[in-house]
């Protein structure tokens, strides 16, 4: 029982006592995120189906919408760190390594924002408001280029592919 009062204890009140917000922000940021690439890749897929069918990782996700992008816009790293951040909490408690890759992504959000204020913005809110920000910067960007491809903008692969008549119904 010494290892259970000694160590696993104090573990479960370090870890479990009390909700960590960022961490809670960071998840629900994840999956969101991953939906809209895969919405994206409904939208641009010919048989949008056989992607439910798949085993992909939001990594892998990330590079399919990617390799479908023609502009490669610097925003599409951001979104990547979104994973690296999930991955991050998944795989480690490490807070000094989650609290230098929230610094890191917070930086680089800052250099994609237009507002020349973000920097400001960002180092008066909390933590876990800053993370929600940045993750909202990424999930706006996101809404904003399924709405270019469901507008048919071209340069999207929906605006240069014409429907296919044959293709089996999705559901």
């Amino acid at each position: 029982m010494s290892v259970f009062f000694g160590y696993t204890v104090p573990r479960i009140v370090d870890e479990l006592g009390e909700p960590d917000e960022t961490v809670t922000v960071i998840l629900k940021g994840h999956l969101l995120t991953e939906e809209h690439l895969n919405r994206i890749l409904s939208l641009q897929l010919l048989y949008p189906g056989e992607l439910d069918r798949s085993r992909f990782s939001f990594s892998q996700r990330l590079c399919l919408v990617r390799a479908l992008e023609p502009t490669q816009h610097a925003i599409w790293n951001l979104v990547g760190e979104v994973n690296s951040l999930r991955n991050q909490l998944a795989h480690s408690l490490a807070r000094d390594q989650r609290a230098r890759r929230i610094g890191r992504f917070l930086e680089h959000y800052v250099t994609l924002d237009p507002n020349p204020e973000s920097a400001d913005i960002v180092r008066s809110m909390s933590e876990a408001s800053a993370v929600s920000r940045a993750i909202g910067f990424c999930l706006g960007f996101l809404a904003a280029y399924e709405e270019a491809i469901m507008q048919g903008v071209p340069g999207t692969m929906r605006a240069a592919t014409p429907p296919n008549p044959a293709a089996p119904a999705d559901g």
